[in-house]
């Protein structure tokens, strides 16, 4: 499959690091991305994954709320449904800051100390 991350807005540069994660690491593995924000990076791996034919399980978390402002960055869908609030809002709107969802991210507290000491210098 051919990558499309290039055309979603957003901030992404470590596209070696998500390569070398997926040839890493083996079918059955399970990787979450914290803040996905508009899923450019998340673009990138799922690509990677599918053209790895591995069997790996790939979640993202973010609040989906948006910064006052932002809104007209967030391209609609087509047949996407308005959000409950009316404001216009995506679909996946949690409504809340992603500090709401600590109890959430508890499993997550280490898992950043734990992969940078396995991330070797390129």
């Amino acid at each position: 499959m051919e990558h499309f991350y290039e055309g979603i807005h957003g901030w992404f540069n470590y596209q070696s690091l998500y390569t070398e994660i997926v040839n890493k690491y083996p079918s059955g593995s399970h990787f979450v991305e914290v803040g996905s924000w508009l899923g450019k990076s998340a673009a990138f791996m799922s690509v990677e994954i599918i053209n790895s034919k591995k069997e790996i399980r790939f979640d993202c978390v973010d609040a989906w709320e948006y910064v006052q402002g932002e809104a007209a960055l967030h391209n609609r869908i087509p047949g996407e449904q308005e959000s409950d609030s009316g404001d216009g809002g995506p679909v996946l709107s949690l409504g809340e800051s992603t500090f709401s969802y600590a109890p959430f991210f508890e499993p997550f507290k280490n898992l950043h100390e734990k992969f940078l000491d396995n991330i070797k210098p390129v």
